[in-house]
């Protein structure tokens, strides 16, 4: 029986959880199934496409490269490379180490299609640069998004800054009490600490953890209410 890997990829981690690794797992056992494959293991990516150094394709190159078994087998090509440069320069490892790439949803061996064949190589180079404008396409839609809500709330993503919370706000009021009076960062944490208000993470305040806080809002000019 013929072997091979299995590779996943989701663009952060945020997905891991979604049903993107599902999918495709799924997908690349069909495939296998039907043309009497067994995956001898899976690896998988939670990193962008537009970037070949990642640790689950790294390790499975590694394994191809000195095992017995040197076919891969993706969902599809985006899942390789969102970006047409980085999928010729995997594409061109594989082919120099006489390894298969293998395209679950269309069937192909890419790896030969690109040796053999011109028009097939121009082909996949074509499916890179489509899939690496479909992610530019994607990336310029979220930014429109998160400057849209960047206007309306003043925030849209990353860790919500110290006094966002409710039981953050008796503290961030003395804190800005003590800047608004002049008080210097350290003069600030020693005053926190003698009426005994800890930071988010439970510990005493001291120069480090203020300074941040004092460089939003010099920054910013935004204080909470």
């Amino acid at each position: 029986m013929v072997t091979a890997y299995g590779y996943l990829r989701v663009s952060g981690r945020g997905q891991l959880a979604g049903t993107g690794p599902d999918r495709q797992r799924e997908e690349i056992s069909n495939y296998a199934r039907k043309q009497n494959i067994k995956i001898l293991d899976w690896f998988q990516d939670a990193y962008t496409g537009t970037d070949d150094c990642r640790d689950g394709l790294t390790a499975l190159l590694a394994e191809m490269f000195r095992g017995p078994t040197k076919t891969m087998i993706v969902e599809c090509m985006d899942r390789i490379a969102r970006d047409n440069g980085v999928q010729t320069t995997i594409l061109a490892k594989l082919e120099s180490k006489k390894c298969r790439l293998i395209s679950a949803v269309t069937g192909d061996d890419v790896t030969a299609r690109m040796r053999h064949d011109p028009i097939s190589r121009a082909m996949v180079q074509m499916q890179g640069v489509f899939a690496e404008l479909e992610k530019n396409l994607i990336v310029q839609k979220l930014k429109k998004g998160r400057e849209a809500i960047r206007k309306k709330n003043g925030r849209c993503e990353g860790r919500k800054p110290f006094g966002f919370f409710q039981h953050e706000r008796r503290c961030w009021r003395l804190i800005r009490f003590c800047i608004e009076r002049r008080y210097s960062i350290s003069e600030t944490a020693e005053v926190l600490n003698r009426y005994d208000f800890k930071t988010r993470t439970g510990i005493n305040w001291d120069y480090d953890n203020l300074k941040q806080i004092y460089r939003r809002t010099e920054k910013q000019k935004l204080l909470l209410t």
